[in-house]
C-alpha cells in the first residue's frame, strides 16, 4: 500500500502533470473560498442575537470555523473533484507504470459524475453528523471521520477504478473480497484529505494511490 502512495506521489508531482495538478487545486481552492464567502456572509447577516458581542465573537471566530470546515470537509471535496480527474490520472499511471494488457478504458462521464455526486452527498451527511463529535470530543470525533471517510472513499475510489477494467458486478464483488485493503486505501485518502492545504492535492493523489492499488489486487487474484 505505501509503495502505491510513494509511486502515487511521483506522479501527482510529475512536472508532465502540472497543468492538471494546477486546474485540480484551484478547482478545489476556488470551492473552499466560495464557502468561505457563503459563510462569512450568513454571519454577516445574522440578527443581532441579544448581544451584540455574540457576533462580534462569531465575527472574530470566522477564521477558526473555517479551518474546521476545511478538515471537515476535505473527504466530501476530495469525493466530488476526483470524479472529474480520475480517469485522465487512472490513465496516465497506467501508461507510466504498466503493460498495454493492464490499461483500462475511461468511464462514461455521466456515469462517473453520479458516482463522484452519490458519494459526495453520503460524506457531507455523515460530515455533518459526525461535527459536534469534533468540537465536543476532537480526538474521538476525528478517529471516527477518519475512519467513516475512509470506508466511504476507499469504496468508491477503488469501483471507479475497478470500471475501467471491468464490468459493475464484477468490480464490486473484487471490492468485497478486497475489504482490508481497501479500506486501508481509503484510510490514507481519508486522511490525506483532512488536512489543510494538503487536501488540495488530495483528488488527484487519490485517484493515481488508487490506480496503483486495484492493479495490485487484481495482480493478487491473478498472479502471472
Amino acid at each position: 500500500m505505501f509503495a502505491s502512495a510513494l509511486a502515487a506521489l511521483k506522479i501527482v508531482f510529475d512536472p508532465a502533470f502540472r497543468g492538471v495538478l494546477l486546474k485540480s487545486a484551484l478547482l478545489t481552492l476556488f470551492f473552499f473560498a466560495a464557502l468561505f464567502a457563503g459563510v462569512e456572509t450568513a454571519i454577516a447577516h445574522l440578527p443581532t442575537l441579544g448581544w451584540h458581542w455574540v457576533n462580534v465573537l462569531l465575527e472574530w471566530l470566522l477564521p477558526v470555523l473555517f479551518v474546521l470546515l476545511l478538515a471537515v470537509l476535505g473527504a466530501p471535496v476530495a469525493a466530488l473533484m476526483g470524479t472529474f480527474f480520475l480517469d485522465e490520472i487512472a490513465s496516465a499511471v497506467e501508461r507510466k507504470s504498466y503493460p498495454p494488457g493492464l490499461h483500462g478504458h475511461n468511464i462514461p462521464f455521466f456515469e462517473g459524475l453520479w458516482a463522484g455526486l452519490r458519494l459526495t452527498f453520503w460524506i457531507f451527511l455523515f460530515s455533518l453528523l459526525l461535527l459536534p463529535l469534533h468540537i465536543f470530543l476532537p480526538v474521538m470525533g476525528t478517529a471516527i471521520a477518519l475512519m467513516v471517510d475512509g470506508w466511504l472513499l476507499g469504496r468508491e475510489y477503488f469501483e471507479l477504478s475497478a470500471l475501467r477494467h471491468m464490468a459493475v458486478g464484477d468490480a464490486d464483488a473484487m471490492r468485497r473480497r478486497r475489504r482490508p485493503q481497501v479500506f486501508g486505501a481509503g484510510l490514507l485518502i481519508s486522511v490525506v484529505a483532512a488536512i489543510p492545504l494538503v487536501n488540495l492535492i488530495s483528488p488527484l493523489f487519490a485517484s493515481a494511490f488508487m490506480a496503483h492499488e486495484f492493479i495490485r489486487c487484481q495482480r493478487l487474484e491473478h498472479p502471472a
